[in-house]
């Protein structure tokens, strides 16, 4: 029996626990034959992933305007007195998880249940 792991296409050979791929050429045919006689693999297990304390700004923007928010979150800060905010949102690098400007973006744009998601998925942004 097999497992899927989750984002490759390698399984973990339940017997065992070796972890098989194409790379491995005997028992990855040997489970490609498993799978040919109608067999199944089990799901993968799933992972928690744990909220990043600081991700990229280009990875937030990436994320709310998926979100249809960018345009929203921009407006929320050009129109912010807060220096500080303006100047992190255009030049900054990175923005941390505890950041109070942050939590009071995301009361603003409705999303401060979502935060911890957000920035999992910002986390999670790849080009």
């Amino acid at each position: 029996m097999y497992r899927k792991r989750p984002e490759t296409t390698a399984v973990v050979r339940l017997s065992d626990n070796a972890i098989i791929g194409p790379e491995n050429e005997n028992d990855w045919r040997m489970y490609q034959a498993w799978l040919a006689t109608g067999n199944t693999e089990e799901p993968a297990e799933k992972v928690e992933r744990s909220v990043p304390a600081c991700v990229p700004l280009w990875a937030v923007r990436v994320i709310l305007a998926e979100r249809g928010l960018l345009e929203e979150a921009n407006a929320a800060i050009a129109a912010s007195d807060n220096i500080s905010l303006r100047t992190i949102w255009e030049y900054g690098n990175t923005i941390d998880r505890s950041s109070p400007a942050l939590l009071a973006l995301a009361e603003t744009l409705g999303v401060t249940g979502e935060i911890d998601a957000l920035f999992i998925a910002a986390d999670e942004v790849r080009i």
